[in-house]
């Protein structure tokens, strides 16, 4: 069975946005219970301007809430101030990036999105989840071989990060001539 190139971009836009929302603070007992409003995230940040966190927490409620342009300023701002996040004592600022990405990818701007991945990839270029994105980025640019590349080499260093090859889909994989791949 053929799966179209379609079909296969929101597949991966898909599953790459629930995969950024399953990396933030909210766990999914949370997310069940329901999000804070996007006014108590606007008062958070009122509260705390110069807190990259706030900037990033409400990112992530518009991000769930498919406010991308909002979740974009957010990140950016976050960006802007430094964000590290404090529960990864390797993240050196390639989380933030990475999340922008998905949005970027979300909205169809995959070059926005390459871009990001790009830099977060500078920072940690051994980002398995980040690598992941970027391979979906580039299947939404039949830009296959890359795509290859980078999952494969995204599972080297985690063999826990799904992507579309782990999950059967061949249309990539016929498309690619991907000989540096491993």
């Amino acid at each position: 069975m053929r799966i179209g190139k379609a079909f296969l971009g929101t597949l991966l836009i898909t599953f790459f946005a629930s995969h950024a929302l399953a990396d933030t603070p909210f766990n999914h007992e949370d997310l069940s219970k329901g999000l804070p409003s996007i006014s108590t995230m606007d008062e958070l940040v009122s509260r705390s301007p110069d807190d990259p966190k706030s900037y990033v927490l409400r990112g992530f409620v518009y991000q769930y809430k498919n406010k991308y342009p909002e979740a974009i300023d957010d990140f950016t701002k976050a960006i802007d101030l430094k964000y590290r996040d404090p529960d990864d004592p390797g993240d050196k600022g390639q989380r933030i990036y990475g999340m922008r990405a998905v949005c970027y990818l979300l909205m169809k701007n995959i070059d926005a999105a390459i871009a990001d991945s790009n830099k977060a990839l500078a920072v940690a270029p051994n980002d398995a989840q980040i690598l992941a994105n970027r391979a979906g980025a580039y299947v939404a640019k039949n830009q296959y071989a890359l795509a290859m590349k980078d999952y494969t080499r995204a599972l080297q260093i985690d063999s826990s990060v799904p992507s579309t090859w782990a999950l059967g889909y061949p249309p990539a994989q016929e498309k690619a001539s991907c000989s540096g791949c491993s």
